[in-house]
């Protein structure tokens, strides 16, 4: 088990007004060395894995085809989306607000409603 026993603070700029910002944690080199390892561990096994790297793409591709659906349609949106588009002379930055406020479910079944199919599955291994 890796404990943390020592550390220094120290001001990383006083020009900040908060004290959260103003303050930094610095860590012993050894600590810091034990925390790296267990940082590309996570980086290399996890965060870059195969699976997780096919799941990304799936999503990337999801937000980029309902992207380009709302902007080849806006009837697709619902009405205060669509209204609010059109008020803003069909501004992209609209949709881009709407889509990036959907969480990955909801997403996901807009998708599924739009494209009629189960292509993209986020469980799917």
């Amino acid at each position: 088990m890796l404990k943390i026993t020592k550390s220094k603070v120290f001001i990383v700029n006083p020009n900040f007004d908060s004290e959260y910002l103003k303050n930094n944690v610095q860590l012993p080199e050894s600590t810091r060395a034990s925390l790296d390892v267990f940082y590309n561990i996570i980086l290399e096994d996890v965060i870059k894995s195969h699976q997780n790297k096919m799941i990304e793409k799936k999503g990337q591709i999801m937000i980029c085809n309902l992207f380009d659906a709302f902007i080849n349609d806006c009837q697709l949106m619902p009405k205060t989306t669509k209204d609010k588009y059109i008020e803003n002379n069909n501004d992209p930055r609209i949709i881009c607000d709407y889509v990036s406020g959907m969480t990955d479910n909801y997403a996901f079944k807009m998708y599924k409603r739009i494209f009629g199919s189960d292509q993209i599955s986020y469980f799917e291994k």
